[in-house]
C-alpha cells in the first residue's frame, strides 16, 4: 500500500480514500474489483473488530467510511477478500487511523506512513506451527509428486526414464520440504515479532497514560497555583486599599489638627486693640488696652467661631479719680471684687463655656 505522510480528518458518514490503490501479490498487481468477500476491518491492539463500509472505483482505488460507533483508540487497518477461490489478507504494520471521539465518533485522525507498494499474502487454512504460504507449498509438492507418479507409470515401459523422473520428483520433494520447514521457521518468527510488536504497544499506550495522568496533575497543580496566586493579589489589593482608607484618615486628621491648632493660635496670638471709646464692644480672643476716662461700658461681641475656646480679654488704669465701669451683662464674675480702686492697674478675661459667659478680674496697685 503506498502511503502519503500526513494527518487529514476522517468525518463520519463522509467517505475517505485509504490509499490502497497500488496491491500486489507476487509482484502482480491485485485487482480488487475481481475480489469477493473482501471486508475492510478498524482492528484494536486487543484483537476488537469494527467494519467499514466501502466502495472501489474503476481505478481499483478503495475508500472507506465511518458510519458505526467506534470507540477511542488506535487502530490497524486490515482488508480481506477471496480472489479466484484463495483467501488473501492485509493488515498493516502498525495503528494507522485514531478514533478521537468515543461516544458520537463523527470526527477520526487518519494517519498514513510512507513506504513501499504493500504485498498481500495468501491467507488460507493456518495450522500452528505453519507459514501463511503452507498451503501454496503443499500444492507444490503435491504436484511434483503427481509428476513422479506419472513417470513412474510411463516407467513401466522406459524404466531408465522412470528411475530418472522418481529421482527428480524425489529431489524436488525433498526441496519442497526443506521449503516448509523455513516457512514454518518463518512463520513462527512473524508469530514472535507480532507478539512482540504487541506487547511494545501495550507498553506505549501505558505510558501514555501514565503521561496523560502526569499532565492533568500538572495542570491541577498549576490551577491551584494561579488561584492561590488570584487570592494573594485580591488579599494585596484588600490591604492596599486599607492603606488608602488609613492614608485618607490620617491625613483626614492632620487637616483637622492643623484647623483646631490654627484656631488655638488665634487664641495664643490675640491681636492688641488700643483703644479710648466710652462704650467698647469688644471681639471674642482680642486684648483690648483701653484708655479710660471718668466712664467705661463694655460690651461682648458674639464669638464667629464656636468650635474654638474664645475670651475676651483687655486692661486699663485708674488715675487719682476712680472712674465708672459698666461691665458686660450676662458674666457671672465670681468672687472677684469688683469695686475699683484709685491708681491701679487692671486687667479682665471673660471666657464662654456651655453657652454661658465667666469672667475673672486682677487689679495691681500703681504706687
Amino acid at each position: 500500500m503506498t502511503g502519503v505522510n500526513a494527518t487529514s480528518s476522517v468525518t463520519k458518514g463522509q467517505w475517505f480514500p485509504l490509499n490502497v490503490t497500488n496491491l500486489k501479490y507476487q509482484a502482480a498487481d491485485f485487482d480488487l474489483q475481481s475480489a469477493s468477500d473482501l471486508v475492510v476491518n478498524l482492528v484494536s491492539s486487543l484483537g476488537s473488530k469494527y467494519s467499514l463500509s466501502y466502495n472501489i472505483t474503476a481505478y481499483n482505488e478503495l475508500s472507506a467510511v465511518c458510519d458505526g460507533s467506534i470507540p477511542a483508540g488506535s487502530y490497524f487497518l486490515e482488508i480481506t477478500c477471496t480472489l479466484e477461490s484463495k483467501s488473501y489478507r492485509m493488515r498493516s504494520p502498525s495503528a494507522v487511523v485514531k478514533i478521537t471521539t468515543a461516544t458520537t465518533p463523527s470526527t477520526a485522525q487518519k494517519t498514513v506512513v510512507s513506504g513501499d507498494d504493500w504485498e498481500l499474502t495468501a491467507d488460507c487454512e493456518m495450522k500452528e506451527g505453519a507459514a501463511e504460504s503452507y498451503m501454496a507449498l503443499l500444492e507444490k509438492t503435491r504436484k511434483a509428486c503427481a509428476d513422479a507418479t506419472t513417470a513412474a507409470n510411463n516407467a513401466a515401459s522406459q524404466v531408465g526414464d522412470a528411475v530418472a523422473a522418481a529421482t527428480q520428483a524425489k529431489a524436488l520433494a525433498d526441496e519442497a520440504t526443506e521449503s516448509a520447514s523455513a516457512a514454518a521457521s518463518a512463520a513462527n518468527t512473524a508469530k514472535t515479532n507480532v507478539e512482540s510488536a504487541e506487547k511494545s504497544v501495550e507498553n506505549a499506550e501505558a505510558k501514555r497514560v501514565t503521561a496523560e495522568q502526569g499532565r492533568k496533575d500538572a495542570e491541577s497543580e498549576r490551577v491551584t497555583a494561579e488561584q492561590g496566586r488570584k487570592d494573594a493579589e485580591s488579599e494585596r489589593v484588600t490591604a492596599e486599599q486599607g492603606r488608602k482608607d488609613a492614608e485618607s484618615e490620617r491625613v483626614t486628621a492632620e487637616q483637622k489638627r492643623e484647623t483646631m491648632v490654627e484656631g488655638y493660635m488665634v487664641v495664643i496670638k490675640k491681636p492688641i486693640v488700643s483703644t479710648s471709646d466710652t462704650t467698647l464692644g469688644m471681639d471674642a480672643n482680642k486684648l483690648y488696652a483701653i484708655t479710660v476716662g471718668a466712664a467705661l461700658t463694655l460690651n461682648i461681641n458674639a464669638a464667629t467661631d464656636t468650635s474654638i475656646t474664645n475670651d475676651w480679654e483687655g486692661c486699663f488704669d485708674t488715675g487719682a479719680t476712680v472712674p465708672t465701669v459698666t461691665w458686660p451683662a450676662d458674666v457671672n464674675w465670681g468672687t472677684s471684687n469688683m469695686t475699683l480702686a484709685a491708681n491701679t492697674h487692671y486687667e479682665f478675661s471673660i471666657r464662654q463655656s456651655g453657652g454661658k459667659y465667666y469672667g475673672i478680674l486682677y487689679g495691681w496697685s500703681l504706687s
